[in-house]
């Protein structure tokens, strides 16, 4: 997400704790063991081979006690890296009980969805942050089999968005299936340009060259072309994503961005999502205790859309430390609202609505922080 996020990139080889472990330690070592794990993720025959299960495991649980040996570290659990910091950990816990009890299509899932959540918070950092050790992770990346979706999920990691985008572009002219991952490349395309580069009038040349040189399926035209409509209305607003002050852009959005929850749900503003998430990680890092619960609250709208898994949303963790900041944020009882209102969606059927016991505890604990 944001700057812990930087140490998964930095050197590549693996590091033995003789020292108290550092958040740099701890995602470099995490990082060494991710990267071996790529070649057997790129099939769930070979994930599922009993030949590969030893080595498999290995760097699986060293994933798991690398990341947890950072449990204690202050600056993992500040309320700017806690989100996801803690849906990581569990992401990676529940991948490893899987693998070991024998459900290894599930265990293959969770780590996809690891792949998934370490970029969206990579895509936060600003370009101030040294790129320069990750050529090691790189050259070593080159030794392995991989397609060029694959290719792309890892240099996206890396923040080698010019190297991700050719690898997605490759993999999208030369598929002949047009898949749900068909779907997800070219949604890439975008994301990097919206959320890793900020940049409306860099989305707008990809859309047009995606309608010249790709085929776009039925089912994602009208997506693109709302990515077109809201990029061109970025690209006219310039001056917002050049402010450096945190009320001037906040209020923007609040009194000219019309996002309201249900048309936050039918995707009609995706884009300006994309493009705040990435904005607020990157600009406003560093705020006031008193600005941290706008930044949470935006990152939740944001997260419930472009973050959404089936496994976690990131969205639920966000407003919960916005919650946590208490009754002396303003934002509080605005981000238990969303929470409570999008746990009611979550858990509404055509029997009505059906909240789990243990959730209805945590929600009634987290409205104490603001009576």
């Amino acid at each position: 997400m944001f700057k812990f996020i930087i140490s998964i990139s930095f050197i590549f080889s693996p590091v033995l704790y003789a020292k108290k472990p550092t958040t740099k330690s701890v995602m470099q070592d995490t990082f060494y063991s991710m990267i071996q794990l790529v070649p057997y993720m790129s099939s769930e025959m070979r994930f599922k081979d009993q030949s590969l299960e030893k080595d498999i495991n290995k760097h699986l649980n060293k994933m798991v006690s690398s990341f947890k040996t950072g449990k204690h570290i202050k600056m993992l659990n500040s309320r700017n890296f806690q989100p996801n910091k803690e849906n990581l950990i569990e992401n990676l816990e529940k991948a490893s009980v899987h693998f070991n009890s024998g459900n290894k299509s599930f265990a293959l899932l969770r780590l996809n969805e690891t792949i998934n959540l370490c970029s969206s918070c990579h895509t936060q950092l600003s370009n101030e942050f040294d790129t320069t050790p990750l050529l090691k992770a790189q050259t070593k990346l080159n030794s392995h089999k991989l397609d060029h979706y694959e290719l792309a999920n890892i240099y996206l990691i890396l923040r080698n968005y010019k190297k991700a985008y050719n690898q997605y572009f490759t993999y999208l002219g030369q598929s002949k299936s047009y898949n749900k991952k068909y779907i997800r490349a070219l949604n890439k395309l975008i994301y990097i340009n919206a959320k890793a580069e900020n940049s409306p009038n860099k989305s707008l040349k990809t859309i047009e060259k995606m309608k010249q040189s790709l085929f776009i399926p039925d089912s994602f035209k009208e997506e693109l072309n709302q990515y077109e409509k809201r990029a061109k209305f970025w690209s006219e607003n310039k001056s917002l994503l050049e402010t450096n002050s945190i009320e001037n852009f906040i209020s923007y959005l609040e009194d000219k961005i019309d996002i309201k929850d249900n048309l936050i749900l039918s995707g009609a503003f995706d884009y300006d999502l994309m493009l705040i998430s990435g904005l607020l990680g990157k600009k406003f890092f560093k705020v006031s205790q008193k600005d941290q619960g706008k930044i949470l609250y935006w990152l939740g709208l944001a997260e419930y859309r472009i973050g959404r898994s089936i496994f976690y949303n990131t969205g639920d963790q966000y407003l919960k430390s916005c919650i946590q900041l208490g009754s002396k944020n303003s934002y509080a009882k605005k981000c238990y609202d969303s929470l409570r209102s999008e746990i009611e969606y979550q858990y509404t059927g055509s029997k009505g609505t059906e909240i789990p016991n243990n959730i209805k505890v945590e929600l009634k604990a987290l409205k104490s922080y603001i009576e």
